[in-house]
């Protein structure tokens, strides 16, 4: 932890204040929400600050219907959350180690007058490595219920596959080809991602490929021999109005399938990459590539 850091934590002057829990929902008071990876991010980012203050920290996800797949696990307070009062905090970290934005946090939580605060954040970590003891308690907290197990074990089955023992292509095509609902894929973003591939996939090794487009999936399945994949109904969790069981199901079986991969390939055109895939990779401690097609 830097000087910097260190001084700017010194302004932390709330004694009431003692648990920050960041909730993840569809809508909040004031907007919302992003995709599960931001708010995974944001997390990592309360939790460092949480502990720089001396305060506990937990996640809650009851209110998001991801929560049907996930053991339930929050230590903080059984009392009702008022989930229609929950607002995201604005300010995004969008540079690591940024002491303005620490600096802002503080002096919200400063203003503070309960003793567990419930809010959202997507926010970046404030300190870019990662301690183990935060991502083992990630995994404690979103960890698959048996009904997930269970369809976990039945997409490794159908697709032949083992834990550790194959690579994920996480293919991220953009919101425009997920929201639009366009079956399209553009040609010159697919001969990109297949000239990529082709240099880089080993014949003797097996990959799963994830993607937001089913098209995308099949394309690519079809060019390399070695490569599986499932044609499933998509929804990004953050941006699409109505999400239907299934899919949410699918998304989060997606997330666990990368989870128990040896490696994941990341490919998105945001420069910025995917953050479904990127967190994936920090929690479970997958080495990660990205590939930005520009």
């Amino acid at each position: 932890m830097s000087l910097d850091i260190i001084n700017i934590t010194k302004l932390f002057k709330n004694k009431i204040i003692k648990k920050i829990v960041n909730i993840y929902q569809p809508n909040y008071a004031n907007g919302n929400a992003p995709g599960f990876g931001d708010y995974l991010r944001g997390c990592f980012c309360l939790m460092q600050i949480s502990a720089m203050l001396g305060l506990e920290f937990d996640i809650d996800l009851n209110n998001h219907p991801i929560s049907q797949y996930i053991v339930e696990n929050s230590n903080h307070d059984k009392a009702p959350i008022n989930y229609d009062n929950i607002w995201r905090y604005q300010n995004i970290n969008y540079k690591t180690d940024a002491n303005t934005f620490l600096r802002e946090f503080i002096d919200y939580l400063n203003n503070v007058r309960e003793e567990t605060h419930y809010l959202f954040s997507s926010s970046f970590p404030v300190i870019v490595k990662l301690s183990p003891v935060g991502k083992k308690l990630m995994q404690t907290k979103i960890k698959p219920n048996k009904m997930m197990e269970q369809n976990i074990k039945l997409r490794m089955t159908k697709l032949a596959i083992r834990p550790k023992g194959y690579c994920t292509i996480h293919i991220r095509s953009g919101d425009t080809q997920l929201l639009g609902n366009n079956k399209i894929i553009n040609g010159t973003f697919f001969s990109k991602i297949r000239v990529f591939l082709s240099s880089i996939l080993n014949p003797a090794n097996k990959y799963i490929i994830l993607s937001d487009s089913n098209e995308l999936k099949l394309l690519i399945k079809a060019e390399f021999p070695n490569c599986v994949a499932q044609v499933t109904e998509i929804t990004h969790l953050g941006e699409t109005g109505n999400h239907s069981d299934r899919a949410i199901m699918y998304t989060m079986l997606d997330f666990y399938i990368m989870a128990s991969s040896n490696k994941i390939i990341s490919i998105s055109n945001y420069e910025w990459g995917s953050g479904f895939s990127q967190w994936c990779s920090a929690i479970y401690n997958i080495p990660l590539l990205k590939f930005v097609v520009t």
